[in-house]
């Protein structure tokens, strides 16, 4: 029953933020912030990882870049301890005029970013099922001590068409001369190229693991054992 699941639930929260911004230039800087590891209960330990990870990548993006970016989440529990349900959560977020990060949605960001896995477009879909417009994540595997989860993505490409806010200041009946970039490669309705414009960006992913036992998946763990972040 519900009542004997809550008083009996073992689980963590693990925190990744993915940041990517810097000055609103055609390059600009990247920055990137962890908390690794964070225990809640006894027995049931893990940490997030990005093993492909390479801060000399992202420290610039133009279009077309393709940044490596691999969260994934290791079942650290002590051998014997039983396997775990595991999820994550991804916030997105921009800055604003202020320099202030603010929250966003995956569509708004998908305006000039690609999520890839494996040089597909998208999330890594095999083993992870998304959830709540990309906010939520489940694995649908337990995962033993000492194994890793796949990523839930690879990799972030800024769009090929992602503009900067100088070439969208250049378009044609703005101050700006000569224009600076193709429209010919946007869609005719009025001011749709100003949707590439690139910003500074993160994403935020948090993971969450659960016991197993008592639970039929990943799914109704999470939701059991943190009804106000999966419900």
């Amino acid at each position: 029953m519900k009542t004997k699941k809550r008083t009996a639930i073992i689980g963590i929260a693990l925190a990744l933020v993915l940041a990517i911004g810097g000055t609103l230039a055609y390059l600009t800087a990247t920055t990137e912030e962890k908390e690794n590891v964070f225990t809640m209960g006894t027995n049931i330990t893990g940490i997030l990882e990005e093993p492909n990870w390479d801060s000399e990548e992202a420290e610039n993006f133009t279009p077309s870049k393709v940044i490596p970016k691999d969260p994934q989440i290791e079942n650290t529990s002590v051998t014997g301890t039983d396997p775990a349900y595991v999820g994550a959560t991804l916030t997105y977020q921009v800055k604003d005029d202020t320099d202030a990060w603010i929250d966003t949605t995956y569509a708004e960001l998908d305006q000039f970013i690609n999520i890839q896995s494996n040089g597909v477009d998208g999330f890594n879909t095999t083993n992870w099922t998304m959830a709540n417009n990309n906010t939520r994540a489940y694995y649908t595997p337990t995962v033993d001590p000492g194994i890793t989860t796949d990523p839930i993505f690879t990799d972030v490409e800024i769009d090929p068409l992602a503009l900067t806010p100088d070439q969208i200041a250049s378009a044609p009946g703005t101050e700006e001369a000569p224009v600076q970039f193709d429209m010919s490669q946007y869609t005719t309705e009025t001011g749709a190229y100003t949707l590439y414009e690139m910003k500074d960006f993160q994403i935020v992913v948090k993971g969450y693991l659960v016991q197993s036992e008592g639970f039929t998946d990943a799914q109704d763990a999470l939701q059991t054992a943190f009804p106000a972040i999966f419900n």
